[in-house]
């Protein structure tokens, strides 16, 4: 279906979420424009390939940049709406002779208009529903506990009860509302329950940070066990997978959805002593890319963080050459703070200015490995 919606002013475009067959994604961005004209310094344009209008979903998505209170278009419509279209541009058309722009011809660039309001919100992660694996500790409190401030509600995912404790009573000490969960992300059912329990207790779930996994001492190719791989691929690449697709048809549904995973700087250069740990990591980045590629039409931007924070690894990390030849060059001579220089990547992650950054891996380092 492909129908035409005139008339509209920009500045006061409100046509919320656009879905067919081939792409789902804001009307303004689906829209092809043209018949351009200008009436009181406004700029006015035809937004057309619209297949369904559906209205806003949540309170907050009610203006400009985010959504709107709009008609709903289905193929019962379709005279309808193209007569209306019809009439509309007639009287436009008519209404604006001698004020049309002839330099610009019938092709135009949309340019959204938001009001201050709406672009801060694009920035932040108020009332988000944020599930953290691995938050009992190191870079995954530190996530949790900068959404959390930053006005998310955070799902605090820890296989020990002890630790997502300690982490469930420092946010609610901080007014954060959470909901702790013990989950062992080795065991796929414990993933699908934590996220029921999510949507149980909060309606939906908008984001999963996958920090979890758990970690061996080192090891190189010649010496590494057959268990190390075991562990590494179970808690690292299956359990990523497992929590991605455990949220994806809630996201789906949704039109939304933030999933953020995490690489490393070692499995990117091969780091010596880390041959399982690697290939893990590597193989997150692979499924990073791959469901970037199939579900960005459903509104979900997938990305990875490979981050350098002093307690990503402990002490076993700091053994290693890899840590050595980070502190030698890395420009700001320090590994990150897991909540101030990891939570700050996570939150952009997670908020709407991501909506046009997908695939991608965020190395939070301080430069000591810079990639184009």
């Amino acid at each position: 279906m492909h129908e035409v919606i005139d008339a509209h002013e920009v500045r006061g475009l409100q046509i919320g979420t656009v879905e067919d067959a081939r792409r789902r994604d804001d009307a303004g961005d689906a829209a092809e424009v043209g018949r351009h004209g200008s009436r009181n310094g406004r700029d006015r344009g035809v937004v057309g390939d619209v297949a369904l209008v559906r209205p806003a979903r949540s309170a907050r998505q009610t203006h400009g940049f985010f959504g709107v209170r709009a008609m709903e278009i289905d193929d019962r419509d379709r005279l309808a709406v193209t007569n209306e279209s019809n009439r509309r541009r007639s009287t436009n058309s008519a209404s604006t002779t001698g004020d049309h722009d002839s330099s610009h011809g019938n092709d135009v660039t949309l340019t959204r208009m938001t009001s201050v309001e709406d672009t801060r919100a694009m920035h932040g992660v108020e009332d988000r529903v944020v599930i953290v694996t691995g938050a009992g500790k190191g870079v995954g409190k530190g996530i949790a506990h900068h959404l959390g401030k930053g006005g998310a509600r955070i799902v605090v995912a820890e296989w020990k009860p002890g630790l997502m404790q300690d982490t469930v009573n420092e946010l609610d000490a901080l007014g954060v509302e959470c909901l702790g969960v013990v989950c062992d992300i080795q065991q796929r059912e414990q993933i699908d329950a934590m996220v029921a329990q999510t949507v149980e207790r909060f309606g939906r779930v908008d984001c999963i940070v996958n920090n979890a996994q758990t970690f061996r001492p080192m090891a190189s190719v010649a010496e590494v066990s057959e268990y190390d791989v075991d562990v590494f691929y179970g808690s690292g690449v299956k359990g990523t997978l497992w929590a991605m697709q455990a949220v994806y048809p809630h996201m789906r549904e949704q039109g939304w959805g933030r999933i953020v995973n995490f690489a490393s700087s070692m499995g990117i250069t091969g780091g010596r002593g880390f041959a399982a740990y690697n290939a893990s990591k590597e193989a997150i980045r692979a499924l990073t890319r791959t469901a970037a590629r199939e579900w960005g039409a459903d509104g979900i931007a997938v990305n990875a963080i490979a981050p350098a924070a002093a307690t990503h690894h402990g002490d076993a990390g700091k053994q290693s050459e890899g840590y050595r030849i980070f502190i030698e060059n890395c420009p700001m001579g320090r590994q990150g703070d897991p909540e101030l220089d990891i939570g700050s990547v996570a939150w952009f992650l997670c908020s709407d200015a991501c909506r046009y950054i997908t695939g991608h891996t965020f190395m939070a380092d301080g430069g000591a490995f810079m990639w184009a």
